[in-house]
């Protein structure tokens, strides 16, 4: 995996290897990827991998006591779906779990429809909007 999620940053990759990369490493199988071609900050995904590797799981893994919506997408290959349901089922009283189909860590572009109704219904739940 490691090699997949840092392929996309490679700048010596042409622009078909690279919508390629980012198609596998983002997005589920016939989404158009497209819509993330620019906009990639190689720096700060480098400052953000080598935070995450010193951070150990167990600092944020929780994270922290408040309740939280997990919005998934099915076909994730990068935040995959095994780790969703075990968050929720290690923080049940927490955690409100919400699959998106045919969406995988890029569901906001690829599913906006279905985000916005589970974003829409948590608030709801919880008082927030109308």
């Amino acid at each position: 995996m490691e090699k997949l999620t840092t392929r996309f940053w490679e700048t010596r990759l042409s622009p078909e290897h690279r919508l390629t990369a980012i198609r596998q490493i983002f997005f589920a199988p016939g989404n158009d990827a497209r819509t993330c071609e620019q906009g990639w900050h190689s720096e700060v995904a480098r400052a953000q991998r080598a935070s995450d590797a010193r951070t150990p799981l167990k600092e944020w893994w929780a994270g922290g006591s408040a309740p939280m919506l997990v919005v998934q997408g099915t076909e994730d290959v990068v935040a995959v779906p095994e780790n969703a349901k075990r968050l929720a089922a290690e923080f049940p009283e927490r955690i409100t779990l919400v699959e998106i189909p045919h969406a995988g860590h890029a569901l906001l572009p690829e599913q906006p429809e279905l985000v916005e109704k589970a974003i829409l219904a948590y608030l709801r739940s919880k008082g927030k909007t109308r």
